[in-house]
């Protein structure tokens, strides 16, 4: 007689890699993605940790905002089919430099990610201060931090943008 007890456990998806690679190309924050849709932020963190997966109608609202068919999202990862890509937006580029800036394109990624948390929280405390702030001088002090701030925040630009220019992501159609 067979056990009717019996688990089925489900299939790992690419699902939580592929959400936080989308949004690093979007240049959005988990905060900022969670108030698009709706969440608190700490969804999104265990979304892309791959601790749990969003019910169906978050699902399809996520792969509605990144313009992205369902299956795909589950089924493969979209950095490597995006850094595939990179071959014929550069196909003036040799082999080994194409190689290079493959290798490459991930750690730059993950770094303007840092530069994006770092700009994040030093923009909250320059705000928090400021607001407690009476002494003119002081409130100099913070004005030349907000234009560091402002200045850190170009650069941030300019590399998602460069980002988005490298990483041709298209989203796959079915």
């Amino acid at each position: 007689m067979p056990n009717t007890n019996k688990r089925n456990i489900p299939k790992p998806t690419f699902f939580g890699k592929n959400l936080k690679f989308l949004r690093k190309l979007s240049a959005v924050s988990q905060q900022q993605l969670a108030n698009t849709l709706g969440v608190k932020r700490n969804n999104i963190a265990a979304y892309e940790s791959g601790l749990v997966e969003p019910n169906s109608g978050l699902f399809l609202k996520i792969c509605t905002h990144f313009d992205i068919v369902p299956s795909a999202m589950l089924s493969k990862l979209l950095m490597e089919e995006s850094l595939d890509s990179v071959d014929s937006a550069f196909p003036q580029m040799s082999t080994d430099k194409l190689t290079l800036l493959k290798s490459q394109i991930e750690p730059f990624v993950q770094q303007t990610n840092e530069m994006t948390k770092i700009y994040e929280g030093y923009t909250a405390l320059v705000e928090l201060k400021c607001a407690k702030v009476t002494d003119p001088t002081t409130n100099e002090l913070y004005a030349s931090f907000s234009d560091i701030i402002d200045l850190l925040k170009t650069i941030i630009d300019l590399n998602w943008e460069m980002i988005q220019d490298i990483v041709p992501y298209k989203p796959p159609q079915e």
